[in-house]
This record gives C-alpha cells, structure tokens and sequence, in this order.
C-alpha cells in the first residue's frame, strides 16, 4: 500500500473523522460501516492514491450528508486528477425518494426490441416475454405511484439518454483521459437514473437530502451554451392572487406548451407573457430555485443552468411563474 493511501486510511479510519461521520449521517447508517465501507471502495482503485485525502474527506462528508453510503451503486466516488467527485448512483435516488415516505412503489425499466409497449398520454403498457431474447434498449421509462394512489410517469429514448451522458463531465473524462465514468461501467443504471432524474424534476417532495442530491448530480453535467437577451423592461403587472398552486403544475409530466412560443430567449418569454424581471426574481426565490441572497439586475445574473431549465421541457417551468403573477400565455 502506497504511502499516499496509508495516509488516507487514517484520515478516515479516525475515531475524529468517524465522529464527524456520524453528526452528518442518518441515524440508520452507522459512521464505523460507513468508514469501512469507503475504505474498501478507495482501496479498490490505484487512483484513489493520486488524490489530495482532504478532497476525499471532503466526498465522503458530502455522501454522508446525503445519507448514501460510496458503495458505487448509491454514491460513486470519482478520482479526477487530485480532487474526488461525487456521482449520485442510480439506487441511491431512488432509496432517497423512497425514503421521504410520500412514495409506495417506484417503477424503472428499459424497453427493448423485442417488449410490446405503448405510452398514451401519461398511461404506460409494457409487457416482456422473458423466454425469448429481448434485443437492445431503445427506451426507458420511470412510474412512481404515490401513497394516495396517484402516478407519474416519464419515457425517454435512448438517444436522449445518450445526449445527457455526453455532457456527463465524468463520463467526458473517460474518453479524453481513460478515467472511471459509471457511464462506461454501467450504462443501463445511469439509464435508470436519468430518466427517474428527469421525472423527480415534477415531483412534490418534502425532502433535503432528496433535492441535495439532485443538485450534487446536477454538478456533473455541462449546461448547453444559452444566448441571454439583453436587458428589458416591460411594462409593470400587478402581481396577482391565483387560487391555483405551483404544486398542481410542478406535478404534471413533461408534454408540449398547448401554445406554440416562437421566441428563443428567455428576456422575450417574459416580455411575451408580461412578466417583470422583479416578478420572475421572485418566483425562482420562493420556489428555492434560486439563493436568496443573490442579487439580479439583469437576466445576466441568472445562472445559465436556471435559464436552461426554463427554455427546455416545453416552457412547463414558466407556465408555473406565469400562473403565479397573472400573466396570459
């Protein structure tokens, strides 16, 4: 064992370290199990050698934090260079989103050649005939069934999928510089995990270890080039009271605007729908989608990943803005 690893070991085999362990971990993970099991997951790769033990510590905080233990199917630890990445796995979001308690059954699967399925607005048939070969995968779905009986539901392809790999910054490290990617080394879960990523995007779910993770996993992507327009004004609108909450728009899955919007930034979709840059502040703020304590005085001061996330998915994020402040779509 290299020195660089012994140093490590007892970085966080210390009784200190194990009792950071266990202030930040759940009361169902014990900090000693948590400890041995990083140990062996940082033994079992040479890279692990390369790397600064303070940014490993660092990891494993992080993963403890979120409640999942760096087994490499609910957390991944990714050495890059000498720093350590944390990638979500596939099982961990789903233990997370089990555990809030709002869920009674989860559904992931992969559709392959042979499958029969159809998907009908929201409404998913799928039957596998086990006794024959099933081909390859050319989609995969997620269904979660709430505790009063309700569902969501979400389909992607798996060209989709593939083009949100390619911006997996780990996954684009193992092409360039032959490092480990849990895309390389297990596709079908990442698969998994990306389209119930995408559905948990329009669940309701009262969970900070659950939206923790989600914005952990978000760090590993790189957000597509947005050109922001330049600073508006419009016209001021009275913020209006709408019986109707954000909850019962947030909890529809993803289908088209029922109005075609011909604009491709998001400064003309708000002067479109008469919504200030006060009023859209406002909303990212008391949906927590933005810090409270960033200051915006022009669209250029929001996150590109914000913005994004509003000209995708059909507008479905400003339908929920719009709603709030009495705009007409």
């Amino acid at each position: 064992m290299s020195t660089q690893l012994v140093t490590i070991e007892k970085a966080i085999s210390s009784p200190n370290q194990i009792a950071e362990f266990a202030k930040a971990l759940p009361a169902s993970i014990k900090s000693a199990a948590f400890s041995r099991i990083a140990l062996t997951t940082i033994k079992s790769k040479e890279a692990f050698a390369k790397c600064d033990p303070r940014s490993l510590v660092a990891a494993l905080m992080q993963c403890a934090q979120l409640g999942l233990v760096p087994d490499g199917r609910r957390a991944h630890l990714i050495p890059f260079g000498n720093t350590v990445n944390v990638v979500i796995g596939y099982q961990g979001l789903l233990e997370l989103a089990r555990n809030t308690g709002q869920i009674s059954t989860v559904t992931v699967e992969a559709v392959k050649d042979s499958d029969e399925f159809s998907w009908d607005t929201g409404q998913i048939k799928h039957k596998i005939d086990f006794r024959n070969p099933r081909g390859e995968a050319y989609a995969y779905y997620a269904i979660v069934t709430f505790k009063d009986g309700s569902q969501q539901a979400s389909v992607m392809t798996t060209d989709e999928v593939i083009a949100i790999r390619d911006r997996s910054q780990s996954y684009q490290a193992s092409q360039k510089y032959g490092k480990d990617s849990p895309w390389s080394s297990s596709f079908d879960e990442m698969a998994k995990k990306t389209v119930f990523r995408r559905l948990a995007k329009w669940l309701t779910l009262s969970s900070e270890r659950f939206d923790q993770a989600i914005e952990v996993d978000n760090q590993d992507y790189v957000e597509p080039k947005v050109t922001v327009a330049p600073t508006f004004e419009p016209a001021p609108v009275a913020i209006q009271e709408v019986s109707e909450t954000v909850s019962s728009y947030s909890n529809q899955p993803p289908v088209p605007a029922p109005v075609p919007v011909d604009v491709s930034t998001l400064g003309g979709l708000l002067s479109q729908n008469k919504v200030t840059l006060k009023q859209f502040v406002e909303w990212l703020k008391s949906t927590n989608k933005l810090a409270a304590d960033i200051e915006v005085k022009s669209l250029d001061d929001i996150p590109a990943s914000i913005v994004v996330a509003v000209l995708a998915d059909n507008n479905r994020l400003l339908n929920q803005c719009v709603a709030l402040h009495g705009g007409k779509r």
